[in-house]
């Protein structure tokens, strides 16, 4: 068996056999395995000690690119934990796109055919939830179909349809004006670049990047609310601004990564690292965040005869 090229150095953390489960580490991958299999290696004195991550499904056998999933096996009684924001932006990348699987437009809550359509649900979408807002847009798609139509739309009958959303005359305003802007400027067409969307009326640079991630499948990281929270709780910036953070985490990962990191952070930030009441002991991150409530597990006098460590590929 051969491991594989490892994120950054990491503290040592030591897992208990007695309350994880069991892994096959191959060399570009990392398999799920059945407890005789590990239980042959461990006799044999070659593995002493076996980490089972929650992001992946013993059920059914789910298989993970290796350069993502660092540490998962430990090789004389040692995980890897990164310990620099870079590394832990990897495997936070890494564990949630297992955890949330899909591109930017599959993970996008807010229905939509285009665009155009995409930058209304968006504007609407401040100060308010994903589930209204795809309640109010059928029908206001139904009517107003083309930036043409809504430009010259009677702001009294967009602001009866969008009502329920909240800031129902601002967003009104707003959407129109995009509307008009997209037609007068673009002909018609949403434009690509961020420079051009964040001239548009109630477009910023969030909205922006929502734009080019989803639709256009371009470079472009929204940094919302849970994206800032959650990153700061992970250790990735100390930074509060939005621009900021969004400038630190685009710099610690791929671009192509960017959009499907954000909506993941946000899902993630939704479902377990709720604000008010964080579901640490269930969080796929819990491992390596500083921030977690988890106590680290420990286990010391672990037996075998030999010691084996986890080799680099091609050792």
């Amino acid at each position: 068996m051969t491991g594989f090229q490892g994120d950054e150095a990491g503290e040592a953390l030591t897992a208990s056999l007695n309350q994880v489960q069991p892994v096959v580490l191959t060399e570009w991958s990392v398999a799920v395995g059945d407890g005789r299999q590990v239980e042959q290696l461990l006799d044999g004195g070659d593995v002493i000690g076996a980490h089972f991550p929650p992001y992946l499904d013993p059920m059914h056998h789910r298989r993970v690119p290796a350069a993502f999933v660092v540490g998962v096996v430990t090789w004389g009684g040692t995980m890897a934990r990164p310990r620099t924001p870079k590394g832990r932006a990897m495997q936070t990348a890494a564990r949630l796109a297992v955890e949330y699987p899909g591109t930017a437009k599959e993970l996008c809550a807010l229905q939509h055919e285009n665009p155009f359509q995409l930058l209304v649900a968006t504007i609407l979408s401040a100060q308010s939830t994903d589930v209204r807002v795809n309640m109010v847009t059928p029908a206001l798609f139904a009517r107003f179909s083309t930036p043409e139509d809504l430009a010259v739309a009677d702001p009294g009958e967009v602001e009866k349809l969008v009502a329920s959303t909240g800031f129902f005359r601002a967003k009104t305003r707003s959407v129109i004006g995009m509307a008009a802007a997209v037609v007068e400027r673009y002909g018609g067409q949403v434009p690509v670049a961020i420079e051009d969307l964040v001239t548009l009326p109630g477009v910023g640079r969030k909205t922006a990047n929502v734009i080019r991630s989803v639709d256009f499948d371009a470079p472009g990281l929204p940094v919302d609310t849970h994206v800032l929270r959650l990153s700061r709780l992970l250790g990735l910036t100390t930074n509060t601004d939005p621009e900021k953070v969004e400038a630190d985490l685009t710099a610690m990962l791929p671009a192509r990564e960017w959009g499907g990191f954000s909506l993941r952070l946000i899902l993630h930030g939704r479902r377990v690292c709720i604000a008010r009441r964080p579901r640490c002991e269930e969080c796929v991150l819990a491992d390596f965040c500083p921030s977690s409530r988890v106590p680290t597990i420990h286990r010391s006098n672990l037996a075998g005869p030999k010691r084996a460590r986890l080799n680099r590929k091609g050792d």
